[in-house]
């Protein structure tokens, strides 16, 4: 009962059960069917909490469970998250090869060891094989197209994408994917056409309209992007991607909502850059207080995040603070963590308050 409790409660994304889940994966007695459940499920959860759990569970002594994290594990991009996975690579259980091939797809295979490199390359062989077992199945095609897209090879995903529609038509993934395809080769109107005809088929299905959504902010056609941003959120009230987008949108003019959705967004997906967003339009809307209590959550808990800390320096001076300014950027230069060359762009902002005292 208690596993079928949790698994409810994952699929409808409430993680008031996390500690619970993050447990059951861990537990010594735990069902494996169970625990990879879980771990696919908890891909949606924006709680940082998730990923210690399923970086030791790709380690796991079930290679289902193991795989199930090594395919999550491709979610985030980390030198430990690849580390794993290039580990995985070499795993004696081959649906965690293939898994580990799929999520290193966009990896850049010339900075890695010899070593490294020529299991990668053997895995993502088997992975081609795998998908050409089943050359009859629509999800054979779409599989692969997606791995293409990953390394932003455009023709080769979209020409596996036009063989998944050839076997099923209806199929609305594809679709959409070959519209996110087109719209990264800069052809919009072909982006366009997917979209529609996937919203034709699916006309409540939110990551169309969110697609849609993108696409028609490109185009400069405001009032149809909310419009679909909007139908986005109404499918997917969970979709923060489509709650970040539309705060963005109705920035300039309505304000008010548009920091209030922007707010929605990071509850829903708490990271640095949906705070710094929310920071920067309230500090332009003259919310000082609430911006710089936005900024100092992301310096308590995404201490790397670079342009937290040049922000809050910029309203300190505008407050007449200049000290202060800088001690902020200080306090920045000192975390071992910020990026060498995030440290290049703090060091310049010092020298500048310096020289203008």
């Amino acid at each position: 009962m208690q596993r079928a409790v949790l698994i409810d409660a994952a699929r409808k994304k409430d993680w008031t059960r996390l500690p619970d889940m993050l447990a059951y994966i861990e537990a010594k007695k735990r069902e494996e069917v169970f625990a990879a459940s879980l771990i696919r499920l908890l891909r949606a959860c924006p709680d940082q909490a998730v990923w210690p759990v399923i970086m030791k569970a790709a380690e796991d002594g079930s290679p289902l469970v193991r795989s199930c994290a090594v395919e999550s594990l491709g979610r985030i991009p980390s030198k430990e998250a690849i580390d794993t996975l290039l580990a995985a690579t070499r795993d004696d259980v081959r649906l965690a090869r293939i898994k580990a091939a799929a999520a290193l797809a966009a990896y850049s295979r010339f900075a890695l060891k010899e070593a490294d490199r020529e299991s990668l390359n053997r895995a993502t062989e088997e992975y081609f094989a795998t998908i050409k077992a089943r050359p009859d199945h629509w999800t054979s095609h779409y599989n692969l197209g997606n791995f293409f897209l990953k390394r932003s090879d455009l023709p080769s995903a979209l020409s596996a994408y036009e063989t998944a529609l050839k076997l099923e038509p209806r199929a609305v993934m594809p679709m959409i994917n070959a519209a996110m395809a087109y719209a990264r080769a800069g052809q919009n109107n072909e982006a366009d056409i997917y979209l529609r005809k996937a919203l034709d088929i699916s006309q409540g299905n939110a990551v169309a309209h969110y697609n849609m959504g993108l696409l028609q902010a490109e185009l400069k056609h405001l009032n149809d992007a909310e419009e679909h941003l909007r139908a986005a959120l109404e499918g997917d009230p969970q979709m923060h991607q489509a709650a970040f987008n539309l705060g963005i949108l109705l920035a300039k003019d309505r304000p008010g909502e548009s920091i209030d959705i922007l707010s929605k967004a990071f509850d829903l997906h708490p990271n640095p850059k949906y705070a710094y967003t929310l920071a920067f339009y309230l500090h332009q809307n003259k919310d000082v207080d609430r911006a710089i209590r936005t900024l100092d959550v992301i310096i308590e808990n995404w201490a790397d995040y670079a342009d937290a800390y040049l922000l809050l320096a910029d309203i300190r001076e505008r407050q007449g603070k200049r000290a202060e300014a800088i001690r902020v950027l200080n306090d920045a230069l000192n975390r071992q963590s910020i990026p060498e060359r995030d440290r290049f762009r703090i060091i310049e902002e010092v020298i500048d308050l310096q020289t203008a005292q």
